[in-house]
């Protein structure tokens, strides 16, 4: 079963309404490999006790 399969509406009607939830646009796969790769670096070596969170502006609302 896929994401909004039984969404009223349907699968195009409730990715629309996603997109509408979200400030900037729905996380793709790169968005959550960027963030794993900046946590990798040597950039983030003095990140620590933090939570990342890469949800395109989602939880700021």
């Amino acid at each position: 079963m896929h994401a909004g399969e039984t969404y009223p509406g349907g699968l195009d009607h409730y990715l629309e309404m996603m997109k509408s939830k979200h400030p900037l646009t729905l996380v793709e796969p790169v968005d959550v490999a960027n963030c794993v790769l900046f946590l990798a670096s040597d950039e983030a070596r003095f990140v620590t006790g933090s939570s990342l969170v890469c949800d395109g502006g989602y939880t700021a609302q």
